[in-house]
């Protein structure tokens, strides 16, 4: 946007240039033309606000354009295994929007199966999943929420990365956000990491003299 410049110069030159030289002859703001100094002090402020307000409108419309280019770009290095050229694209948007949760969940696979650096695939996953939706939209640029399935990925990583306490605690978030019939397809391996895991966290609970709940799966 073209940047204007006021130079300071008194209002009978800026309203009056034809003016004749004499001083006698020369109008008076405030007076004549009826503009008062502070009427055109007011005009000046408005303007400036109007300058300033277009240009920072100028720059969000534009960050939000490029915020959408980078995530779409993103889901397509995805979907044809480009893990790696997804990645920087994903910490920019992260960089501007770090409250995105469909960005952190995207990461977070890029890491799994494309990096396959575990503990940042946990790391990016375990942020996603603070904000995951059974309404998830794939595709959507509009899409700021994560999907169920979250839980279930960093439930993987963790596993990948030799932890898995902190995989059976993912799969049971997991579980618990399923329905009874999609609950019944989790295979036997997987129930029975948590259930251990349960029994575990229960005689450690126990030795603390701490009573737990019990889930039954």
């Amino acid at each position: 946007m073209k940047t204007i410049t006021l130079t300071p110069q008194s209002p009978s030159v800026l309203f009056f240039k034809d003016a004749p030289s004499s001083q006698n002859s020369r109008p008076r703001i405030g007076t004549d033309d009826g503009i008062s100094n502070r009427g055109m002090n007011i005009l000046l402020i408005i303007f400036m606000m109007l300058t300033v307000g277009l240009a920072v409108a100028s720059a969000t419309g534009s960050d939000d354009v490029k915020m959408r280019i980078l995530l779409r770009q993103s889901m397509l290095d995805i979907e044809q295994l480009r893990y790696h050229e997804a990645v920087p694209k994903l910490m920019e948007l992260l960089a501007k929007d770090p409250d995105n949760a469909n960005a952190s969940y995207l990461l977070g696979i890029c890491h799994l199966y494309g990096t396959r650096n575990f503990h940042q695939a946990a790391f990016y996953l375990d942020r996603a999943s603070s904000s995951t939706s059974h309404g998830y939209e794939n595709w959507d640029l509009e899409e700021r929420n994560a999907p169920v399935q979250t839980y279930y990925l960093l439930a993987t990583a963790w596993e990948q990365a030799g932890d898995d306490d902190r995989a059976a605690v993912a799969y049971e978030h997991y579980i618990v956000q399923l329905t009874g019939d999609e609950a019944k397809k989790v295979s036997p391996r997987i129930m029975n990491m948590v259930r251990q895991n349960m029994a575990n966290a229960r005689l450690r609970h126990n030795d603390l003299g701490i009573e737990t709940a019990t889930t039954r799966y």
